[in-house]
């Protein structure tokens, strides 16, 4: 009798295993926006070449929807590839999952990914946070890592729109250790769109965004000219580009000097003229 009891167990495991287990068609599938992971464009070839080739060993996780069909909760760059080389149909692992669960369940099925960018963890994260309320510290304890992981995860959020535009499209270009390091300067931004545009290496966003953050040198004025009379301040000259300005010490001599000066100056226009004109 326990033999039988022990067969029937095994039997009934086997067919919610096939009831768990199926293939459905893509078209059966409700695929939510955001939840896919970002792939380069050659890990995507890489991807979609081999499933062209050899058949899906991990089946794609979905649950049943009530009004019929099922929500893909994990495996949407499996079911893009399948999309684009014209399958119509992939096997598929069905769970039990409350709608409330399902953004947590997708998100944590990415993340124990070694090729994960930490810019995806954090949109993750950040995603949760808000669909949950949920605090730092009690997402660290849900998902098992390290709170210290996680603070440092959510440097992106001190980053200007500017960089999570760039981000978004290329989530590998900056690790969380740099975002943070250079969240609180305030060409930060700048650094990033160099760095998307290929001007400058990971290496040297830090330095980059603090060069542009440091405060610009005022140009050199030029020291004045003092002429003196003894021990006595005569003059005082003081050249500004074309300008040239000469401070009297005896303002009674400005007239004469003014004469003088214009003097001088025919005098020099006269032989440039002459240099130019020779006879």
């Amino acid at each position: 009798m326990f033999l039988d009891s022990q067969h029937r167990a095994v039997k009934a495991e086997a067919e919610i295993a096939v009831l768990r287990d199926r293939r459905v068609k893509l078209d059966e599938l409700t695929i939510v926006a955001g939840r896919r992971r970002q792939l380069t464009a050659a890990e995507f070839g890489e991807l979609k070449a081999n499933l062209e080739t050899f058949p899906l060993i991990n089946p794609v996780t979905i649950r049943a929807l009530p009004q019929g069909g099922y929500e893909l909760v994990s495996g949407h760059n499996r079911v893009q590839a399948f999309i684009e080389l014209g399958r119509t149909e992939i096997d598929a692992h069905v769970i039990d999952l409350a709608e409330e669960q399902v953004l947590p369940a997708a998100f944590y099925s990415n993340l124990l990914s070694p090729s994960l960018p930490d810019y995806e963890k954090y949109l993750g994260f950040k995603q949760l946070q808000i669909a949950t309320g949920k605090t730092q510290g009690e997402l660290a304890k849900e998902s098992g890592i390290s709170k210290s992981l996680l603070s440092l995860l959510f440097a992106f959020d001190g980053l200007g729109e500017a960089a999570h535009v760039a981000l978004s499209t290329q989530p590998q270009l900056l690790t969380a250790t740099v975002a943070s390091k250079i969240r609180h300067l305030p060409f930060a931004d700048q650094a990033i769109a160099k760095l998307a545009a290929g001007e400058i290496s990971q290496q040297q966003v830090i330095a980059v965004a603090a060069r542009l953050a440091a405060p610009k040198a005022a140009p050199m004025k030029p020291a004045p000219v003092v002429v003196k009379q003894g021990q006595k301040r005569f003059a005082e000259i003081t050249c500004r580009g074309a300008t040239a300005v000469v401070k009297m010490a005896d303002a009674s001599r400005m007239p004469a000097l003014v004469k003088k000066l214009e003097a001088l100056l025919r005098e020099e226009m006269a032989s440039e003229a002459g240099q130019q004109n020779p006879k």
